[in-house]
């Protein structure tokens, strides 16, 4: 229990991890941070990056995502257009954020979405 209570202090104190060095790296299936396994509907991501383009679940191009730099612990990104993760079941569709920071933590490729540092898109499996 103790375990638990530090890593999520961690995490807290120490939010980003490592840069993202290629692009094609985000490629992949990406859902809210830290969903448990049985709380997953069936199609329980909510985006999909394809060399830089994002598509929605049914595969309509959203918005493209491309590096702007790149700081010690993570990598800054941009969307054109802007990105907006709304509804239940979350999706994403055209909106007004138009950065965010990438990055590698605990093995686990991450994007956090400027207008909501809580708002977190974890990669994930796509099944």
């Amino acid at each position: 229990m103790l375990i638990w209570v530090a890593l999520a202090a961690w995490d807290r104190l120490v939010p980003y991890g490592k840069p993202i060095d290629d692009l094609q790296a985000l490629d992949g299936c990406y859902e809210g941070e830290g969903l448990p396994d049985f709380m997953r509907p069936p199609r329980h991501w909510i985006f999909f990056i394809d060399h830089g383009v994002i598509l929605d679940r049914d595969g309509r191009h959203i918005s493209r995502i491309r590096f702007a730099g790149t700081k010690a612990n993570m990598t800054v990104v941009v969307f054109s257009p802007g990105i907006l993760i709304t509804g239940k079941p979350s999706t994403v569709q055209s909106g007004d954020t138009f950065a965010g920071k990438a990055f590698v933590r605990r093995s686990i490729i991450s994007i956090a979405l400027e207008d909501d540092w809580g708002n977190v898109m974890q990669k994930t499996s796509c099944s």
